[in-house]
């Protein structure tokens, strides 16, 4: 039972940190996406801005 003990805590320690790393990595995701989405409306309003401006001009 002594021997096992070890092992059992360092398999949990184990498992623990890959939970974290899973937490981390759907952190990344979301921050990734929400510069994604931030960057695709920045650029839609970039190019219908220029659009809008080439139509005040004629």
């Amino acid at each position: 039972m002594t021997l096992r003990n070890p092992g059992t805590i360092a398999a949990l320690d184990n498992r623990n940190s890959v939970l974290l790393a899973n937490d981390q990595v759907d952190e990344l995701k979301e921050k990734f996406l929400k510069r994604f989405i931030f960057f695709c409306s920045f650029s839609i309003t970039t190019v219908s801005l220029a659009n809008f401006k080439q139509l005040i001009k004629f």
